[in-house]
């Protein structure tokens, strides 16, 4: 995947990983550990994610996860 950084997750991501999974799991919200750490790692570097996984609209229900959802025709 050429012209992707590849961005490894630092201690401040993982904490805010865990605290969305908290968060997810107070609110009844189903979150995988590694959705978790790609929702915190696009919060922390004020990223946008590019997404068809609906997993990922209900996680930015609980935090400040900003998505793009792609249309499906």
């Amino acid at each position: 995947m050429e012209g992707f950084p590849l961005i490894l997750p630092t201690k401040e991501q993982r904490v805010e990983a865990a605290n969305i999974s908290n968060v997810c799991r107070k609110a009844a919200v189903s979150a995988a550990t590694i959705d978790c750490l790609i929702a915190a790692q696009c919060i922390l570097l004020n990223g946008v994610l590019l997404t068809l996984d609906d997993d990922f609209k209900r996680i930015s229900g609980c935090c400040g996860l900003r998505i793009y959802p792609i249309p499906v025709d």
